[in-house]
């Protein structure tokens, strides 16, 4: 079960690094930033969910100059750095909220996220929510990770598990969604959904370096005294298994398995 205040923890500790590692997370913002090109719209009224440090927003505000925007997060400490390092985008205003329970008044023509629905518990509640926020053919368009991503991660947790004789609980690393999970999560006739999916790969010189950046963007799992007692073995043996079976000329890969959701209000 995730805990949101972990999540919450995580992100705060990791803001003022989080640039430095967010390397697939800001080819993702460019993504959606094109996407939003192509279907011809001109938003008057954005609401982002998890604006992080910012790098979306910015996008956000230099490409919609004429639009209001409210950007949110989690993290008192993302929202911090955002506000500061956009201080010149009039534009722009700010709200420490949970993106799953926002509670605004008014409509949106636009509600945007990116890299933020992995994190959410209730993804019908949420969806219901964002259809209430827009305004009529108003758009919710969100990038997230898929459940390809860390596939290199579970399989070596799998194979660690078999050597060492150990039951496999299936516990590693996030589990993410799926589309045929956000299809049905979002299931209304009142929205137009359209999904596009693509993996992008990032190299690293060892797996323990990948298993760093993970934790530096805020995106790694708590676990507790008794598991960390365990998993010291498991982890050692994981990360050989990773070393293994994934490393090609001195480096190994990490898959992102990433989604773009496109649903538009259309009754």
């Amino acid at each position: 079960m995730l805990d949101k205040q972990q999540v919450k923890l995580h992100f705060s500790r990791n803001a003022q690094r989080y640039d430095n590692y967010a390397v697939v997370q800001k080819k993702m913002a460019t993504k959606l930033a094109k996407l939003l090109e192509a279907n011809n719209k001109n938003p008057q009224a954005i609401l982002e969910i998890g604006c992080g440090t910012g790098n979306y927003t910015q996008i956000l505000a230099e490409k919609y100059p004429q639009a209001q925007i409210l950007a949110t997060d989690i993290s008192a400490e993302m929202l911090a750095i955002t506000k500061h390092k956009l201080a010149a985008y009039p534009n722009i205003s700010y709200q420490l909220a949970d993106g799953e329970k926002i509670e605004l008044g008014g409509e949106f023509d636009l509600i945007t996220s990116n890299a933020v629905f992995q994190w959410f518990t209730d993804y019908k509640a949420t969806f219901k929510r964002y259809l209430e926020l827009l305004e009529l053919n108003g758009q919710l368009l969100y990038a997230t990770f898929g459940e390809r991503t860390f596939n290199e991660l579970h399989n070596s947790f799998a194979l660690a598990y078999k050597k060492l004789g150990l039951e496999n609980t299936g516990v590693h690393g996030p589990k993410f969604v799926t589309t045929t999970q956000l299809q049905e999560f979002s299931n209304n006739s009142a929205w137009q959904t359209v999904f596009r999916e693509e993996d992008q790969l990032q190299y690293f010189s060892t797996a323990k370096e990948f298993l760093q950046a993970v934790k530096k963007v805020g995106a790694n799992n708590a676990s507790t005294s008794e598991k960390l007692l365990v998993s010291r073995r498991l982890l050692l043996q994981m990360l050989n298994e990773y070393q293994t079976t994934y490393q090609k000329a001195n480096q190994v890969r990490a898959t992102y398995h990433i989604i773009y959701g496109l649903h538009q209000k259309r009754q």
